[in-house]
């Protein structure tokens, strides 16, 4: 065997752990990726259940109700409370938006998000609310204008109390 040869066994052996890494290495980044959409999801939900358990006390429950019903109504005090539920349920949204922006968040789990949030903006005293509010940044505010029309939507009792209305 003359050494013409032997370099193009030493080619071929090179070619073909190239061509191994690379598979490992395309493998790898798509079990990272499926990893991260996982964690992406879990982080916007738990995000969203705490704001669920945290409107679901009847105190809280309630100050959102009146809140919808005449916000003018509310005390500072009710007023700044009110205000840190929306914006709490705004910011899971933009957490949620995100993270589908960037590819770890399905697009089915967004479009059950944004009915949620759309649905809430869209009654006359969540359009008020929102018309008066930039705590999101400009991404998510755009996205979200592009869906609703303030208050021209359905009353809140609707949203909330879907089996109720």
């Amino acid at each position: 065997m003359n050494w013409d040869a032997v370099g193009s066994i030493g080619e071929l052996i090179g070619a073909v752990a190239v061509v191994a890494s690379l598979v490992y290495l395309g493998g790898q980044i798509r079990q990272n990726t499926k990893q991260l959409r996982i964690t992406g999801r879990q982080a916007s939900q738990s995000s969203l259940q705490g704001t669920i358990v945290s409107q679901s006390q009847p105190e809280t429950a309630e100050l959102i109700v009146r809140g919808f019903d005449s916000y003018a109504k509310l005390s500072k005090a009710d007023k700044f409370r009110f205000n840190g539920q929306m914006l709490n349920m705004l910011l899971d949204f933009q957490l949620t938006l995100t993270l589908h922006t960037e590819g770890a968040f399905p697009d089915e789990g967004l479009a059950v998000h944004r009915r949620w949030i759309i649905d809430v903006l869209s009654t006359p005293r969540g359009g008020e609310w929102w018309s008066l509010e930039n705590y999101v940044d400009v991404a998510t505010r755009k996205y979200i204008n592009g869906f609703i029309s303030p208050g021209e939507g359905k009353d809140v009792r609707q949203v909330l109390f879907p089996g109720d209305a």
